[in-house]
């Protein structure tokens, strides 16, 4: 099954904003961006990053009120503090949810929705992530959802460290390929494929 689709990196701020957003982090790195918050309505995939200002972006009722998020039909996730956006559009009620250790109290403040200390968690079209390096998990969750199981263990084998279950990805662009790559996956130590669960 071929993948096909586009990247769209929205501005965290001004949802009526193009070409002139840029997405900033703490470090002073910009990311310039393109396309409106109102097209997540027309997106497969929505994923909420983090960064320090959280708080202020849930006081700006534009941003909020631009997003047009519909679990049946797409894939929501969030890194760290983006589990907070979700919650605010009432995603993660009657579910369990993690996020980074910063945002902790104010994701238990939310009615119905139960923090757990784990790297990734995922009920049905969402999922939330917490940790940077809980990053590869909810890409892997991404991958095995849209695409399929087995190029989703081909990609986290191929960046496993060198000795604990590194294998050479050999389907890059064809999933075919990548269907057979993943027959060496069987070698991935279980520990370390215990601690990659996905609840697809």
């Amino acid at each position: 099954m071929a993948c096909q689709g586009r990247l769209n990196i929205g501005p965290s701020r001004s949802p009526g904003r193009r070409q002139d957003s840029r997405a900033g982090a703490p470090s002073g790195w910009k990311v310039p961006t393109h396309g409106r918050l109102e097209e997540t309505k027309d997106s497969d995939i929505v994923i909420f990053g983090s960064r320090i200002g959280v708080e202020d972006v849930l006081k700006d009722r534009a941003f909020l009120d631009a997003l047009h998020l519909d679990e049946k039909r797409q894939l929501i996730g969030s890194m760290c503090g983006g589990a907070i956006l979700l919650t605010e559009n009432g995603l993660l009620k009657g579910r369990k949810a993690t996020t980074y250790p910063t945002y902790f109290e104010k994701l238990a403040t939310y009615e119905g929705v139960t923090p757990v200390h784990e790297g990734f968690v995922s009920s049905g079209n969402v999922a939330t992530a917490g940790g940077c390096l809980s990053a590869q998990l909810l890409c892997a969750w991404i991958m095995a959802k849209a695409v399929s199981r087995e190029l989703a263990d081909s990609v986290i084998a191929a960046i496993l460290p060198v000795g604990e279950g590194c294998k050479a990805f050999a389907g890059w662009g064809d999933p075919a390929a990548a269907k057979a790559a993943a027959g060496g996956c069987a070698g991935v130590e279980r520990s370390t494929r215990d601690s990659m669960t996905l609840r697809v």
